[in-house]
């Protein structure tokens, strides 16, 4: 059972204290840095969640090491933290008194282990053991704590050295232990691609193994990660896990922030929510669940905001999160994992199979590599439709940043060509844009049979488009006029933005022999003029008032109603690897 009631909101700390950096909820709390309470996550681990372990998994920068730390002062017996909770959710709760500061903690961060040499990541371990081994003698004064050795007679780790903390701390305080492990897939993910990394996952199995399978001196484990890996570390075997990741609801508004806060927040700043804000980073949603935004990129936005008064959203997740995984594999996928791809990254859904928990070893299967893009927070999951097929998407367009530099690994052709024919299209170049297209497709591997796939042409177009971002807003298949339009781009206002409306409508050829190019060229030209009968570039409240109010680099609105004649038409007519290209321009 879900606990019914629903999270308090509750905004602290100092509104010109912004801080999205802070890992430590004690920095963050003794600082007055601006925070969301969040601690009835604690009311609900001790409430709802029997299990003895327990895995939280969500994409970077989503408060998993600052909820991780909330943990640790909340339970840790060895300060007095009742000063850092006063005000919030959990100081109310009937576990305040009977669970704070109660339990001896042992708390691993593998977050600092940076590096990939096998022996470096030995003693990276072996330090990080050591490191909290020695904080731990410091609080309590037991001799024994300095007597272990991490260190195994081959030179590697000894996983029954972190078990020996549990025990040591279990026997002489009389209580049973509290482990949390922050980042755990951090030194696997670090490792991957190398020689090491099956030394690194047997290194992690077995420490996992002795802390958390069958440690009699454990109360609860908590770990944080971006992704389940399953089979590597063994984590199939252990019946006393709960995982929860993107596609579970409870403990989902724990992780990132709802909507509500997100409305509030800015209102405390005087910022009201525009299109352009909910496009940037809304997005985050599985049915059932609130709207959740990435708390990383909400609070850079306000810190830019109180210094420049700015309030165009940017992209700000993209910078930080970079996987080197998912990069690696993307080009190794099959061509209908690629054309899924481009369909989402064209605004639509796909209907795909996920897992909960992943093998790195079959990354080659698109349902791995779409769980781990779920993971790291490239691809959202909308619902599950049954089993494991979910309807997927990419969340928003601070999402769609990110893609920018794979469109050559996902389209399986140069990305100078791509961005050339961006270069064309917006020079208004109608005769070198078709050149260019035409290469494109000739060079493209992963779609063997174009023929009669107008969404192929329409999702390749899209994905070179992303190129564009940050010059344009990009829409695809949205409603105007008397119908939908393939895809319109609309340029942001800015006093360098001297770019014209554009809108482009594919046609392909259905049930023919091979068409000469006159054929092909009469197809665009029929899509050219479905443009001009249906309207497309008519302005009207519902198609455009949204796309052409956008606001300048200096923070004012300027709602721009464009007139027909200002929008640069496209047709395009497409049969296999060939195409021809018809405009008004």
């Amino acid at each position: 059972m879900i606990n019914p009631k629903i999270i308090p909101l509750n905004i602290t700390g100092d509104l010109n204290q912004i801080n999205y950096s802070i890992d430590s909820f004690k920095d963050m709390r003794e600082g007055n840095f601006l925070y969301i309470d969040k601690t009835k996550m604690i009311d609900d681990i001790l409430t709802f969640d029997k299990s003895k372990v327990v895995l939280f998994t969500r994409p970077r920068r989503f408060g998993k090491s600052l909820n991780i730390s909330m943990l640790r002062y909340f339970f840790d017996m060895a300060e007095s933290s009742a000063e850092l909770f006063k005000g919030l959710y959990i100081e109310n709760s009937e576990f305040f008194k009977t669970h704070l500061n109660q339990y001896p903690v042992l708390y691993l961060n593998f977050k600092n282990v940076k590096t990939d040499i096998l022996a470096d990541l030995n003693q990276g371990i072996i330090s990080c053991l050591q490191t909290e081994s020695q904080k731990l003698y410091n609080t309590y004064h037991y001799e024994e704590l300095m007597e272990i050795s991490f260190k195994a007679e081959s030179g590697g780790v000894n996983p029954l050295g972190a078990e020996e903390i549990t025990r040591i701390l279990c026997e002489k305080t009389g209580k049973k232990v509290i482990v949390l492990v922050d980042e755990y897939d951090s030194v696997i993910n670090r490792a991957y691609g190398t020689d090491g990394w099956k030394q690194a996952t047997e290194i992690i199995k077995g420490l996992f193994g002795a802390l958390f399978k069958s440690n009699e001196y454990l109360e609860m484990g908590v770990l944080t990660g971006v992704s389940k890996i399953g089979k590597e570390l063994g984590f199939s075997d252990m019946n006393n896990l709960a995982v929860y990741s993107l596609t579970r609801k409870r403990y989902y508004e724990y992780f990132g922030f709802t909507e509500d806060e997100v409305k509030e927040l800015l209102n405390r700043y005087g910022i009201e929510i525009t299109d352009e804000f909910y496009r940037m980073y809304n997005g985050y949603r599985f049915k059932g669940t609130p709207n959740m935004f990435n708390p990383a990129s909400i609070l850079k936005f306000l810190d830019e905001f109180q210094d420049t008064r700015d309030i165009c959203p940017a992209p700000y997740w993209v910078n930080a999160t970079v996987n080197h995984i998912l990069t690696d594999n993307i080009a190794k996928q099959n061509a209908e994992f690629k054309d899924e791809l481009l369909t989402m990254l064209s605004g639509e859904t796909i209907i795909e199979s996920v897992f909960d928990s992943i093998d790195y070893n079959m990354l080659h299967n698109p349902a791995h590599m779409f769980s781990l893009m779920i993971d790291t927070g490239y691809i959202c999951p909308v619902q599950r439709i049954g089993g494991d097929k979910f309807e997927l998407k990419i969340p928003n367009e601070e999402v769609l940043y990110g893609y920018k530099g794979m469109i050559g690994l996902i389209a399986d052709t140069d990305e100078g060509m791509l961005k050339t024919l961006c270069t064309n299209l917006t020079s208004a170049n109608a005769e070198k844009f078709e050149e260019t297209l035409n290469k494109i497709l000739l060079s493209v591997s992963s779609f063997h049979d174009f023929s009669e796939k107008e969404n192929s042409y329409h999702n390749l177009v899209m994905g070179a488009l992303l190129y564009l971002m940050g010059s344009f807003t990009i829409f695809s298949n949205r409603e105007a006029g008397l119908g939908r339009y393939d895809i319109a781009l609309f340029p942001i206002e800015h006093p360098k933005n001297e770019y014209r409306p554009i809108i482009i409508e594919f046609k392909a050829a259905r049930g023919k022999a091979q068409c000469s190019y006159d054929d092909l060229a009469a197809l665009a030209t029929e899509a050219l003029e479905q443009i001009k009968s249906k309207k497309y570039a008519q302005p009207n409240e519902n198609a455009y008032s949204h796309a052409a109010a956008h606001e300048s680099a200096y923070g004012k609105k300027h709602a721009h109603a464009y007139k027909p004649e200002d929008f640069m038409l496209i047709g395009i007519g497409a049969q296999g690897k060939q195409c021809a290209v018809v405009s008004n321009f």
